[in-house]
């Protein structure tokens, strides 16, 4: 009898401790829209049916047509169960007839980080990356029988063809997740037919205008979110508005019949670049949209080096009527009683430079990349990319000159002899490097 009582208590116990552990997971909280759409979470800073209905109309922002009744669930988690950089995923349900015909079933996303990402702007592009993949794959599956994850058939989709992919050496064949058809395709659908909310203008401001201003230097802190920053995570490839025919595609099934108001590329150039010290101020300037002065259009500058591709540097952010043009690598401040010097953290080794212009719909065009050497500047190519591969310019060479060094009152003598013994200590440091090279 004892036996039986104590089998009867630990069963008990055992049921208990599972309603406890699913108590632990539940929902925090939950709301179904008026299409049925269910939108769930599991954080507990999306703990108020008000702030997923929030969620639901923004993910509405984007242009949606006929495919929106095949995404049934979208639940935002805590943690990056596959690691930070996955910010979100889509789930795919697919069924096949008899004769190997296959249709979409609803599918769902998945978004990550809901405890750090806490508002509807900070998951706006995650959301619109995701419902992106909804887009690419119905579209796919609807005009080609197969979706962009059918990897024995990519090649021969619509969407590899108009974006120029379908013979390209590096799509689907490396483990880099900038170069995976879908991941493209998502990225072209945000640039295109996105949210608004997806891209939103995050200003960077100069560390040579606040050294100019005479105010500190802050940390700066950016992520793959900023879509004026980084509109599409592979660098290596053209904007989507560059792509002929890949508007109109999207634009035939949404039944969109504006055209796209993409603005012009600006075009960037190396005014000067002088040399600073142990280092180089490289001076920037980029011509307004297409040439011209458009209202309303922000002009992104930003840097990266081979490694650094998918999460480039801003180095400031313009917008029009302001001059075009920033300063990059070392600045040296000279004062009559004090000479500050600041070089940007990354400025060294290759370093390859980009305007993105911006305009109020969303749209951005891309300058040519301008690729320099940090350590020594005085050769520079320049490659503009197309949708069949990158053309490469010839290099040429730059002019490296010495900062400009004038008296203006007899309180500048003090640093005009302490500026000519660093000068003099750089030019005997140069001498004697070129003595040991020629000894060995």
């Amino acid at each position: 009898m004892n036996q039986l009582r104590m089998a009867i208590l630990l069963a008990v116990w055992a049921f208990l401790l599972s309603i406890a552990t699913w108590s632990d997971t539940a929902a925090a909280a939950e709301y179904t829209s008026p299409d049925g759409m269910r939108i769930q979470s599991e954080s507990s800073a999306w703990n108020s049916p008000n702030k997923l209905k929030q969620v639901y109309e923004e993910l509405k922002k984007n242009i949606h047509g006929e495919e929106w009744k095949y995404l049934s669930q979208l639940t935002i988690h805590d943690g990056y169960p596959k690691g930070k950089t996955v910010a979100g995923e889509y789930n795919m349900r697919m069924s096949a007839d008899l004769l190997g015909r296959k249709k979409i079933l609803p599918g769902s996303i998945d978004i990550y980080g809901g405890s750090e990402r806490t508002t509807v702007e900070s998951i706006a592009k995650t959301l619109s990356h995701e419902y992106g993949h909804h887009v690419t794959h119905y579209l796919s599956l609807k005009q080609d029988g197969f979706s962009l994850a059918d990897r024995s058939r990519w090649r021969e989709s619509t969407y590899a063809q108009i974006r120029g992919l379908s013979n390209n050496p590096q799509v689907n064949q490396t483990n880099e997740h900038r170069w995976e058809l879908v991941e493209i395709a998502a990225e072209d659908y945000v640039q295109l037919f996105g949210s608004p909310t997806a891209k939103h203008v995050h200003w960077f401001p100069s560390h040579y205008d606040l050294l100019q201003q005479g105010k500190e230097i802050g940390p700066v802190e950016w992520d793959a979110s900023m879509y004026n920053l980084n509109p599409q995570e592979n660098v290596d490839l053209p904007l989507a508005s560059k792509v002929p025919s890949l508007y109109q595609w999207f634009a035939d099934f949404f039944a969109v019949r504006q055209q796209a108001a993409v603005p012009g590329e600006p075009k960037l150039t190396i005014k000067q670049v002088i040399r600073e010290g142990q280092g180089y101020q490289i001076h920037f300037a980029w011509t307004a949209s297409g040439g011209k002065s458009p209202a309303n259009v922000t002009y992104t500058f930003v840097s990266y080096g081979d490694g650094e591709r998918m999460l480039p540097e801003p180095i400031v952010t313009r917008k029009s009527g302001e001059p075009l043009e920033a300063r990059y690598g070392t600045v040296v401040m000279r004062t009559a009683s004090s000479i500050i010097t600041y070089k940007d953290p990354n400025a060294k080794g290759v370093r390859h430079f980009r305007v993105y212009a911006q305009n109020e719909q969303g749209f951005v065009s891309a300058s040519p990349t301008l690729t320099l050497d940090m350590d020594r500047p005085d050769q520079v190519t320049v490659s503009e990319l197309n949708v069949q591969q990158t053309a490469v310019g010839t290099s040429s060479p730059v002019s490296i000159q010495d900062p400009p060094f004038k008296i203006t009152s007899s309180g500048d003598w003090e640093a005009w002899i302490i500026n000519g013994i660093s000068q003099l200590m750089i030019l005997i440091s140069r001498m004697i490097e070129e003595l040991i090279k020629f000894v060995s």
